[in-house]
């Protein structure tokens, strides 16, 4: 029976300790490649995440050891287009080029293996290689296999926290700040505004005529309308700013050190952009959006009578047919 050296052992056990306490994958992963290399030094490693979007399939390097600098230049990102249902071609064309460019660095008995969850969702793609021609028995890539693995729970549980995260503060159609998020957010905001005795305003934002598009033409011409504006709002503010999904087809907005006067004309601005024809499926769209703003600490002090008194404001810029913009 081999014996395992103690400072394997060690390793080994940070592995485990960090999968339990919560480390970052990339922490994980740099243990993991350290007992690789500890049993095999000559070993050449690498891990890449996959991102999949709009049937592109993109990597971002997590962890190496002993890779040379250019190719950990090259191979930062990785992306490959391709249809979700084609995914098994996309995923070979990729081990293909890292295989491919671990070969012309002179590296020997080069394999790639690709990491799932146990839905069946790709997490990343590992590779292996070695300075020197090696014979590995079959325990010997068993082990290396199952030291893949073991990184690969740390992908699969960081992921699953980011998900959970998103789902829980963010819009899934706009992938903006939800509801939940903003009015945390302007808790944070009016607090800061409060102590520093800075102004901050506070914008809703409603389409109008967006249940006649969303009724008429289907749900999803409705949900890229949304994402469109969405996009465009985001566009328009400061890094400063935030901007959420309230529901439907209401954004909310909060700017920090703005007044009304300053408040007013950047919403012009963003407004201007938010009413550009949209064009979806063939179909010209024309967009109208009326925004309603309250200012602390003019309108109010606490959250709850900002909010009320901007609702208040949008309820009077929708009901005329000039005043867009309406400050409370």
């Amino acid at each position: 029976m081999p014996v395992i050296k103690p400072e394997i052992l060690s390793v080994q056990m940070k592995v485990v300790e960090g999968l339990v306490t919560g480390e970052p994958a990339k922490s994980i992963f740099a243990s993991v490649f350290q007992g690789l290399t500890m049993r095999f030094p000559q070993c050449v490693a690498c891990i890449w995440t996959a991102d999949i979007k709009l049937n592109v399939v993109a990597m971002s390097l997590l962890a190496h050891i002993n890779v040379p600098q250019f190719l950990r230049d090259e191979f930062s990102k990785l992306s490959e287009s391709g249809d979700a249902e084609s995914l098994s071609v996309t995923l070979k064309t990729l081990r293909t080029k890292i295989e491919a460019a671990f070969y012309e660095c002179g590296l020997h008995n080069t394999s790639t293996r690709p990491l799932f969850n146990r839905q069946n969702r790709l997490l990343g793609i590992a590779a292996v290689g070695f300075e020197q021609a090696v014979t590995l028995s079959e325990v010997e890539q068993k082990m290396i296999e199952q030291y893949i693995r073991v990184g690969g729970l740390a992908i699969e549980r960081e992921q699953l926290e980011k998900e959970n995260h998103f789902l829980t503060f963010y819009d899934y159609l706009t992938e903006i700040p939800n509801r939940r998020f903003f009015h945390t957010q302007l808790s944070q905001d009016l607090q800061h505004a409060v102590e520093s005795s800075e102004p901050l305003s506070l914008a809703m934002v409603d389409l109008d005529n967006f249940k006649y598009i969303n009724d008429t033409f289907g749900h999803d011409v409705g949900d890229k309308l949304l994402l469109m504006i969405s996009k465009r709002i985001v566009k328009s503010l400061r890094d400063s700013d935030t901007v959420a999904r309230i529901g439907g087809d209401e954004f909310s907005m909060i700017l920090p050190r703005m007044d009304g006067e300053s408040a007013l004309a950047h919403l012009r601005t963003l407004l201007q952009e938010v009413n550009k024809p949209a064009e979806i499926e063939g179909w010209r769209f024309p967009v109208s959006a009326s925004i309603g703003v309250a200012c602390y600490p003019n309108h109010g002090t606490d959250k709850e009578t900002l909010l009320k008194r901007a609702d208040m404001a949008l309820y009077e810029a929708k009901q005329s047919e000039k005043l867009r913009i309406n400050v409370f």
